[in-house]
């Protein structure tokens, strides 16, 4: 009669293990590149948010922005990185770390009205989570930013059966 609580039990320790994974592989360092590269100063317009400001990918969030100069278009980007493992070695046997490349893309567009105000729905995308900024740009020019959380999320199917029924656990959302 262990079905529901070996499962639960099953559920917390894969998890723990997923948090202690991304612990150890986040707590890696990068080497600073030997040419010092300037930072882009970024002079905010208007001001912007997103409502809710966590949710799962899939969700429908609104972006909102106000002080922007009116009757604009814009494009609200989505930003996120595309990760990979350094495997090097004569037969990729040796982990150097991993590799990041940032990655940008527009998820909308939208025109403020006479006010310089706009709001728009958008759907989350599936992408890893926890934090990804979203900026608002005209003619690939840094406007202003928001950050948004996406949350992790688990499923279990199928939700019961006899002992020793197979069972899929799926997640989504989880920074590997």
């Amino acid at each position: 009669m262990t079905t529901r609580k070996g499962l639960s039990i099953c559920i917390t320790v894969l998890l723990t293990l997923v948090l202690l994974l991304n612990t150890a592989c986040n707590n890696t360092t990068a080497e600073k590149p030997a040419v010092e590269e300037e930072e882009a100063v970024i002079q905010f317009v208007g001001s912007v948010s997103v409502e809710p400001q966590r949710a799962p990918a899939g969700s429908l969030v609104t972006v909102s922005g106000a002080g922007f100069p009116s009757g604009g278009r814009f494009h609200l980007v989505w930003h996120t990185v595309e990760g990979s493992y350094d495997i090097q070695g004569d037969y990729s046997e040796e982990y150097h770390g991993r590799v990041f490349e940032d990655v940008e893309y527009t998820i909308s567009t939208v025109q403020t009205d006479a006010d310089g105000n706009f709001s728009e729905t958008i759907t989350v995308p599936e992408d890893y989570g926890f934090n990804h900024n979203i900026t608002v740009e005209q003619d690939a020019e840094v406007l202003n930013r928001v950050g948004f959380d996406i949350e992790p999320t688990v499923s279990i199917s199928p939700t019961s059966g006899p002992l020793g029924t197979p069972i899929t656990v799926t997640m989504t959302g989880i920074e590997i």
